[in-house]
């Protein structure tokens, strides 16, 4: 959803409004934690996604993302990334 330049509001939908959204939470990500690299941040994002059985094979992730999941997953980069 978003506002034309005369007030009207116009909705939007598919990777178009995913992108801005899953831009926003990057942003988030690098803010929470600013050492992440651009790799780093693609492995966060897609660990804070939460799986959905009505969007598998409909999304490439399978699933939503959950920006307070990615935020939570950069401020403990450094413990995380130890576990592979």
């Amino acid at each position: 959803m978003g506002l034309t330049p005369d007030g009207s509001v116009i909705y939007s939908g598919g990777s178009s409004a995913a992108a801005a959204c899953v831009t926003g939470i990057a942003a988030l990500v690098k803010s929470a934690n600013p050492a992440l690299n651009a790799a780093e941040i693609a492995t966060v994002l897609k660990a804070g996604t939460k799986k959905l059985n009505a969007l598998q094979n409909q999304v490439m992730s399978g699933g939503i993302i959950d920006a307070y999941e990615c935020v939570k997953k950069a401020e403990r980069w450094e413990e995380i990334s130890r576990w592979k």
